[in-house]
């Protein structure tokens, strides 16, 4: 039997009841190509967007990265906007001193033009942890993370790492992987399974990657995962599927009613 959870809502989404929510990634390098990804995102009309900011060719310009989230927020502006900022030890695009990326996140958040912000849970434990408390303050929810980009942790560590992310004070606790075989990915599964009916008060976030996980981002939710990512265009991580064709199995797999 599952915990009862607390949702979280950002503007007009609940992330954690009816079906799992569906986020797209925003991963242009220039205004230009971000802009037009806008377009897109209108015209596909995802649940939340992501703007992967390590993308973004002039994120280490504070102006300019400030003024690409107002763009963003002034084109989408009842969307959902989750900003993500990682550096390329954690898989991201741009590599980025710690006390740099820090000041960046944190500027973006007091903008006042995002709602959501995903920061790595390692981050957190080494230098970023006072951005949590600074992102609640400012009412912008906080999604603690967690990849795995070349293998599946054991069943044990991958719910212990989302009890800590929720421990370290996450709004949503996140967790992604990469299967080596079938089994990595009933190991993503079980573990989302147990955390969800065991520990969780918070929602899940949980996925295994590349094209061996890719049932994970459609049946997730049976498990206890309450959003998956969907591809506009382009991808920000393997096996990541198209906006639509997801939100077509997402409702054949959990009904109009879902399961959060």
């Amino acid at each position: 039997m599952k915990r009862k959870k607390k949702p979280f809502q950002v503007k007009s989404i609940v992330i954690g009841e009816g079906l799992p929510k569906v986020c797209m990634p925003l991963v242009g390098k220039t205004p230009e190509e971000l802009l037009a990804g806008v377009q897109e995102v209108k015209a596909l009309c995802p649940d939340v967007i992501e703007w992967r900011a390590d993308y973004f060719q002039q994120v280490m310009d504070e102006d300019a990265l400030l003024t690409m989230a107002k763009q963003l927020r002034t084109e989408l502006p009842d969307m959902p906007l989750l900003f993500t900022l990682r550096d390329v030890s954690e898989g991201g695009f741009t590599k980025i001193p710690q006390d740099v990326r820090a000041n960046l996140i944190r500027q973006v958040i007091a903008s006042g033009n995002i709602d959501l912000v995903d920061i790595e849970l390692e981050a957190v434990k080494n230098g970023l942890d006072s951005l949590v408390s600074f992102a609640k303050e400012r009412g912008v929810g906080v999604i603690l993370s967690n990849h795995f980009f070349t293998r599946t942790p054991s069943q044990e560590e991958l719910v212990d790492i989302l009890r800590e992310e929720q421990n370290h004070g996450a709004d949503i606790a996140k967790l992604a992987v990469m299967p080596n075989s079938s089994e990595d990915v009933l190991t993503l599964l079980n573990a989302t399974n147990q955390m969800d009916t065991q520990y969780a008060e918070i929602p899940l976030i949980t996925m295994s990657m590349g094209q061996l996980g890719i049932c994970s981002r459609i049946c997730g939710g049976v498990f206890g995962s309450a959003l998956t990512f969907g591809a506009g265009k382009n991808i920000s991580a393997p096996g990541q599927i198209g906006v639509q064709e997801l939100r077509r199995c997402l409702q054949q797999v959990h009904g109009e009613v879902g399961l959060n």
